[in-house]
């Protein structure tokens, strides 16, 4: 007899606990909210890469490096546009960063692997970035992408926790057909 997987807890009924569990770190932090948008790409991702924990191994480091690559881009940014005008100093530290973020791809297997969380770290940090969804800790405008950058992983890893706790709690057991 062949075995199959049965949900005790309906699927749709984990995703509606899901969804509504974080809420509050959205809504009741403050300045250090969660930006639950970038938590739910990042939940999607746990489900492309095979709904098991081993989708860690995947996600975190290539959501960590595109965020990191799209950090390094802003700051170089920062920098530049002390001596350029900010449209020229993003296209230059930014068109930078993302070269130099392809480019690495061909010596770490988990940035070709995961491409899809590694390229969601770029867009997810610019977000965070962008819409100032991170904690206002400095006025510096060489500090501020690190913040965003820092906040964008460590959300986006969240999100990650919250596909493994999505699959988790509809207490999957095996059962024969």
């Amino acid at each position: 007899m062949a075995k199959k997987v049965k949900e005790t807890v309906p699927f749709w009924l984990a995703v509606a606990i899901t969804a509504v569990v974080p809420l509050p770190l959205a809504l009741y932090l403050g300045k250090f909210n969660f930006p639950l948008w970038c938590s739910f790409i990042v939940w999607a991702q746990y489900f492309v890469y095979g709904s098991k924990p081993s989708a860690f191994k995947t996600i975190f480091p290539a959501f960590a490096g595109g965020a990191f690559w799209s950090t390094v881009g802003m700051v170089l940014t920062a920098l530049l546009a002390s001596a350029l005008p900010f449209f020229p100093a993003l296209v230059i530290g930014f068109g930078v960063a993302i070269a130099a973020m392809v480019y690495v791809m061909r010596w770490v297997p988990v940035f070709r692997e995961g491409s899809l969380s590694y390229f969601n770290g770029v867009a997810m940090m610019l977000a965070v970035y962008f819409t100032q969804s991170y904690p206002a800790l400095t006025s510096s405008p060489v500090l501020m992408p690190i913040i965003a950058g820092i906040w964008a992983i460590l959300v986006g890893w969240f999100g990650a926790i919250l596909g493994w706790f999505n699959v988790t709690i509809t207490f999957p057991k095996e059962v024969e057909e």
